[in-house]
């Protein structure tokens, strides 16, 4: 992990964000390097980045979308921490009835 290439994963996110046609975020860099030093896998981060533009591209029209980074930033928290159930795993779904994952 000593030797993460930041430059190539802030090219590949702003690569990410472009396709989408949007302006990349100023601060990509300074996410990519807290994520790294938390220990949130880059791929898991780029992976993120995309569902999020894919389902909430209508909430940027214009400008660098700085402002989404910390929404962003925070889901990707969010799902990193998720605790993970191994599968066939049984667990309780929204009627009270047990399933297998």
């Amino acid at each position: 992990m000593d030797d993460f290439d930041y430059d190539t994963f802030v090219a590949r996110g702003e690569t990410c964000i472009r396709g989408r046609g949007f302006v990349p975020p100023v601060r990509l860099r300074e996410y990519a390097i807290r994520w790294y030093e938390d220990g949130i896998d880059p791929e898991f981060c780029l992976a993120q980045i995309k569902v999020h533009l894919e389902k909430h591209s209508g909430w940027y029209r214009c400008g660098s979308g700085d402002k989404g980074m910390e929404c962003v930033g925070r889901i990707i928290r969010e799902k990193w921490l998720e605790p993970k159930r191994p599968p066939g795993f049984a667990v309780f779904n929204q009627f009270g009835e047990w399933f297998f994952e």
